[in-house]
């Protein structure tokens, strides 16, 4: 789903898929739009234009086509692509088997022929096929088959009895969205039977307070639960994977969440602003684009994490655990944090570590920084890389060292680096400055075109004269130090 802000639009692309043997008549396509404030655009006359490139997401244009349709009262619309007005090339003399292809989409919210850009999405065959099942291909006498309705929607003054009935005869293999959205009566609710999903969108529900998917296990695009203000506790006991986004926010009486079997999440992982939710456990997480906690977790473990960025702010999360990581980043600004664990990790993202109580860090296995990396805080005095041989890779990358009382620190096995080096305003002694323009200078074969800023150092700390004549000979080949 993408934001097109002029517009003010959510565009959601449900899932393309085409045989490999036959070629195809038309392809289904269902499309949610929505307000900046997630709000269905109800009703509403609305223009779409399908262009069919071949080779990449700008490659030429095969064919293109416009549409005219209208949203439903749920802002959902539903086309045929290779059925609307024709507006260039041949739909039917595609061949499929030649190259790759891809899907653009241009959207005019008002109806007209204005269209913007709202993206491009490749095609795909068996591995799309599997999920995506609203998207088969339409040709004489097909259909898609399975049981249930696509679209699932529960909403208003629906009852507990009545939900429960309404799932049980409408949730089945066709399945793809579940909406559960500003009811009023709503307690409780088991969504049985769904074992996967585009898109769950939980909010604005005005008493409920237990929602289930006993049977969900993968999720393609979203997962969003918000705004539910009487919502005590969230069980996903099945979940294994989500795409895109999962969302847990402004949840104010969330205590409870159960996602003990999720072990990859491609996209992001947000759990913001539920006050009551001091603990969320992931043992299962192996593999995550981004997980995003708020200030409400004192305590964050991520037992068997392996590759991810992870970013936490507030002032009430003391310590960040992640013991199997090898490849991540960080991003964290919560002032309360005084433990950082991360044994394992060989590779660094993008990475910010700011905290008050934090005193040390070490990185004993981080052995390549691929983009930009900073730490600091007043309490920090000891930054320790055994064995990082290599940072940055490229001049825009920043690797920053910045803390009042950083008195420990050293690169005894840098070996190569494209970033600018800060290293201002910190408490290196004479011997620590000595130290790393020593590895500096030996670095072979001799660095040209680097920036290194090792000025301002809180206690008069400068190179000595030595130092300074290998400073000297380094700006000579080329480079820009300051000290």
């Amino acid at each position: 789903m993408q934001k097109l802000f002029s517009l003010f639009i959510f565009f959601l692309i449900s899932g393309i898929t085409f045989s490999q043997t036959a070629p195809p008549q038309a392809f289904n396509y269902s499309g949610v739009a929505r307000d900046a404030a997630n709000n269905a655009l109800s009703n509403q006359n609305i223009a779409v234009q399908f262009s069919i490139l071949k080779g990449s997401t700008t490659g030429v244009i095969l064919y293109a086509e416009n549409h005219a349709t209208s949203t439903d009262s749920f802002g959902v619309f539903n086309l045929k692509i290779g059925m609307g007005a024709v507006q260039s090339g041949v739909f039917a003399t595609i061949d499929w088997s030649l190259d790759s292809y891809y899907l653009q989409v241009g959207l005019d919210a008002s109806g007209g022929a204005n269209f913007q850009l709202m993206g491009t999405t490749q095609f795909l065959s068996v591995p799309y096929a599997l999920h995506a099942k609203t998207a088969d291909m339409i040709s004489s006498g097909g259909g898609t088959g399975g049981s249930g309705k696509t679209y699932v929607v529960i909403t208003g003054d629906i009852t507990d009895a009545q939900a429960a009935l309404k799932i049980q005869q409408e949730v089945g293999s066709n399945t793809q969205f579940v909406w559960i959205i500003k009811t009023t009566q709503l307690t409780s609710l088991d969504v049985t039977g769904l074992t996967e999903a585009v898109e769950v969108n939980v909010q604005q529900n005005s008493q409920l307070s237990m929602l289930s998917f006993p049977d969900l296990a993968v999720v393609f695009n979203e997962v969003n639960v918000s705004q539910n203000y009487e919502l005590l506790n969230l069980n996903f006991p099945s979940l294994i994977s989500t795409e895109n986004l999962f969302i847990l926010s402004y949840n104010p009486k969330l205590n409870n969440i159960n996602l003990n079997t999720l072990s990859t999440s491609t996209g992001t992982i947000s759990f913001y602003k539920n006050n009551l939710l001091n603990s969320v456990s992931l043992p299962a997480l192996t593999k995550c684009g981004t997980i995003i906690f708020d200030s409400n977790c004192p305590s964050v473990t991520l037992p068997v994490l392996q590759e991810g960025s992870v970013y936490i702010s507030g002032n009430i999360t003391t310590s960040l655990s992640v013991p199997s990581m090898t490849k991540g980043g960080f991003n964290i600004y919560a002032n309360s944090l005084s433990s950082f664990s991360a044994p394992l990790l060989n590779e660094a993202l993008y990475t910010s570590i700011g905290s008050a109580a934090l005193t040390s860090l070490s990185f004993p296995s981080l052995t390549n920084i691929t983009d930009d990396w900073s730490c600091g805080g007043n309490s920090l005095n000891s930054v320790t890389f055994p064995v990082l041989s290599s940072i940055g890779t490229n001049s825009s990358h920043d690797f920053i060292i910045n803390s009042s009382n950083i008195v420990n620190f050293s690169l005894p096995s840098l070996a190569m680096f494209e970033a600018r080096f800060n290293f201002i305003q910190n408490k290196f002694s004479q011997s620590t400055l000595d130290g790393i323009i020593d590895q500096i200078y030996n670095i072979s074969p001799p660095i040209t075109g680097k920036y290194i800023d090792i000025s301002s150092q809180w206690g008069g700390g400068v190179p000595s004269i030595q130092a300074q004549i290998k400073i000297q000979t380094m700006i000579a080949n080329g480079n820009t130090i300051i000290f």
